[in-house]
This record gives C-alpha cells, sequence and structure tokens, in this order.
C-alpha cells in the first residue's frame, strides 16, 4: 500500500485523487503541452503493462479549475545509489513514468503551486521527482541532474543532403555502417501483437548489457498498438529493432533491441538510428 494514503477520489477540497486512470476526467488531457505520456488513454495503457502502484491527483485553482495534475507511482527496491559503485535499495515514491523517458508526469501549475508543494511534502518516505523544469523548487528537496535528452531538428528535403551536411568524419562513419548493414532487410511491423519472445530477448540482450538499469519493461509493453516498430534481419533472423512514437510533428526514439555478438559485423545499432 502507499506509505502515503491518496485521498478518496471525488474528495472536496483543492486536489481530487484517482486510483485508476479511467476515472480522470476529461479536463485532465487538456494543457498537457505534448506531453502524450500524460494523456488518460497513455495512462490506461501503462496500468495494463507495468505492475507498479500508482494513482494520480488533480489540483483545482480557486475557480474549480484543473490547474496542476500528476501522476505517483511506487516501486520496491529501487537501488538509489546506482550511479555510483554502492547499492542501496529502499522504496521510492515517483513522480515520474516508469520507461525512462525525458518527460515529466507532472504538469507544473502556479494556481495550485503551495497546496501541491503540501502535498508532495505529505508523502512518507523517500521521494523523487524526475524531469521537473528548472524554475520549478521546493524547499526542503534536493536538486540534482539526470539522464540529458538529444533532440534533431530536421532541416533537410533528403537523407542525402542530411549526409552531404556532416563533416566528413561523420559522413564516412555513416557510410561505412550502410555499407556494413546492406544486406540486412528492413521491414515494420504491420500489427505490434507480431513482437514476439525472439525480438523480446534483443530488448532484453541490451538492458542487461546496460551499465544502469533503470526499468525492465514487460513485452506486453511493445505490443502496443500506439507504437511504430522497423526490424533489422539477417537471413537468420532478427539482429535489431527500433520502437518509436508519435507525437503530432515530433518522432520519439522509443527503446531498441540488438544482437550484440552480430552488431559488430553488422554494425545494426548505429544502421538503426540512420533507419
Amino acid at each position: 500500500m502507499w506509505s502515503s494514503r491518496p485521498r478518496r477520489p471525488g474528495c472536496e477540497g483543492a486536489v481530487k485523487s484517482y486510483l485508476s486512470a479511467r476515472d480522470l476526467p476529461e479536463q485532465w488531457d487538456e494543457g498537457l503541452d505534448g506531453n502524450l505520456y500524460l494523456r488518460r488513454d497513455f495512462l490506461s495503457f501503462l496500468e495494463g503493462v507495468d505492475d507498479s502502484e500508482k494513482s494520480y491527483h488533480a489540483f483545482m485553482d480557486k475557480s474549480g479549475n484543473l490547474d496542476t495534475r500528476l501522476m505517483l507511482h511506487k516501486r520496491g527496491g529501487y537501488n538509489l545509489t546506482m550511479f555510483t559503485n554502492l547499492k542501496s535499495s529502499i522504496d521510492m515514491n515517483f513522480i515520474y513514468f516508469p520507461l525512462s523517458v525525458s518527460r515529466p508526469a507532472m504538469v507544473f501549475g502556479e494556481a495550485s503551486r503551495a497546496e501541491t508543494a503540501t502535498f508532495l511534502k505529505s508523502i512518507q518516505g523517500y521521494k523523487m521527482i524526475l524531469n521537473a523544469p528548472e524554475w520549478y523548487r521546493l524547499d526542503g528537496f534536493a536538486r540534482g541532474l539526470t539522464c540529458p535528452r538529444c533532440v534533431l531538428d530536421l532541416s533537410w528535403d533528403s537523407f542525402e543532403a542530411y549526409l552531404d551536411a556532416l563533416r566528413s568524419g561523420y559522413r564516412r562513419r555513416y557510410k561505412k555502417a550502410l555499407e556494413a548493414s546492406a544486406g540486412l532487410r528492413l521491414y515494420w511491423l504491420d500489427d505490434n501483437r507480431e513482437f514476439d519472445e525472439r525480438l523480446y530477448r534483443l530488448y532484453l540482450e541490451v538492458f542487461e548489457n546496460s551499465k544502469y538499469k533503470l526499468e525492465r519493461l514487460t513485452l506486453p509493453f511493445f505490443q502496443g498498438d500506439r507504437f511504430k516498430i522497423f526490424v533489422l534481419a539477417d537471413t537468420e533472423g532478427p539482429v535489431g529493432f527500433v520502437q518509436l512514437l508519435e507525437n503530432g510533428p515530433e518522432l520519439i526514439f522509443e527503446f531498441v533491441g540488438f544482437d550484440h555478438a552480430k552488431n559488430r559485423e553488422y554494425d545494426t545499432y548505429m544502421r538503426m538510428l540512420l533507419r
């Protein structure tokens, strides 16, 4: 159970709390500023593929309009010292999506800022807010940096124009990857239910070889119909895949899996980045 018990859905006052995304009001989806992860439909999907305890909290302004909103989830066995040689496993309350993405699991409203701060401080035990904007500060909370986000603004009308705009060293590196992977077959999954155990093992291989293991996603997550997945394969089968998520004009590079041994032969990872 939650160390800080959520208020019952529909309660009177500055905050209303919910234990299921399907119960969230329609107004929840307004003003998310392109954060599709915080949409009600995505939160409902997430509930079905991730078993961490979740609750949702809506903070109102004085006129009763929805201002701040956040998702809270609890994870046991979180390694607080994962970026060091130490290991300290604790129960952590997160305002964060359990997906290793760079979007915040919170809309940072100004009208209910004091009420939100009181609520966050009242949560018993450890709590962490990830991907908060620089201006958002809470007294009594330490602040640190997390993983960066890379954004590529496409200003070229073709892939060839992009290559021509690169410095010669990068251009040679990319052409080398294209030559190494020329014999691979690239195809899109027509139905993500085709994402099977073999493809999932490629994801697990990347996860297990990662220095910092944040979240281990489940097979049903990759089978969600909101994603686009392309696969690279040789004559023996898949050697890599990329999961993408469309967000209006933005294409989000989500997760990958690849065979590390064959990566040395085909330069698979670099080829997947180039698509």
